[in-house]
């Protein structure tokens, strides 16, 4: 992409609520770990970009930082604006990746979750050493759904495959962004998570991904009554549990240390 173009910013329109419900958060593992390598330190600035409906913005405020909210989605950004406008650290601008409207060297890190394959590679790059003071860290995050893990999540994969529309190109975006991005290297880790669902939030988990049909269009009801027919065969005491991992990559946009 040579820029992100206006579909991308509109694939999550009507969906920030089924999003802010439904989707999991964030281990609070992978935030003790950023801490603990100097990635995130009490007190930092840090824009979170593509900060949705604000659920990782939400979680950077707890741990005592200040947050710069970076959301180009009108109904998303409000959403987390609503939530969040009493908390102290928190702004919130209409902004993008690519282009913040931060002032130069303004923050100490930066953050992505579940976000920065919408992103320009190298007008991101360009954004973020502008924005970034020297030795700040770029820090991106995605939860990824176990498949397979047992009879219940394989069900739930191959419902959510059968009604896809258009996952093949999020995927390609996402495909080894981490190396394209990072020129001198980054760090990895992995973090393992769960979040229990009833059948109105699972039916909001599945409507929240871009790429699945929302309520009126093609494809939707028969999306709903498969998702209540696998709720039905495991659920248990009216519940079903998923399981994620997430994958946190970091690194500095000049050359790497030993860390």
């Amino acid at each position: 992409m040579s820029a992100e173009p206006p579909a991308a910013t509109r694939r999550f329109s009507g969906r920030s609520s089924a999003y802010a419900r439904a989707r999991p958060g964030y281990p609070q593992e992978m935030f003790d770990h950023l801490f603990s390598v100097g990635a995130l330190f009490l007190g930092a600035r840090v824009t979170d970009l593509g900060s949705g409906t604000g659920i990782f913005t939400e979680l950077l405020l707890d741990r005592g930082l200040m947050v710069h909210a970076v959301e180009p989605n009108e109904d998303m950004r409000r959403l987390a604006e609503s939530r969040l406008w009493e908390r102290a650290g928190f702004s919130s601008v209409a902004g993008r990746a690519e282009r913040t409207t931060l002032p130069d060297g303004s923050v100490d890190a930066v953050t992505a979750a579940q976000a920065f394959h919408w992103f320009d590679v190298e007008a991101t790059r360009d954004e973020m050493r502008r924005i970034l003071r020297p030795g700040g860290q770029v820090i991106m995050v995605w939860n990824n759904r176990e498949r397979d893990l047992d009879e219940f999540h394989r069900a739930f994969s191959e419902l959510m495959d059968e009604h896809a529309r258009g996952k093949e190109e999020v995927d390609s975006l996402r495909k080894d962004i981490q190396d394209r991005f990072f020129p001198h290297g980054y760090h990895i880790s992995q973090f393992h998570h769960s979040k229990e669902y009833d059948l109105e939030t699972l039916e909001c988990l599945a409507v929240s991904a871009s790429y699945m049909p929302k309520e009126g269009e093609d494809g939707y009801d028969g999306m709903m009554s498969g998702l209540c027919r696998v709720f039905s065969e495991h659920q248990v005491g009216g519940k079903v549990r998923l399981h994620y991992r997430t994958d946190c990559y970091h690194g500095r946009l000049e050359e790497l240390d030993t860390q």
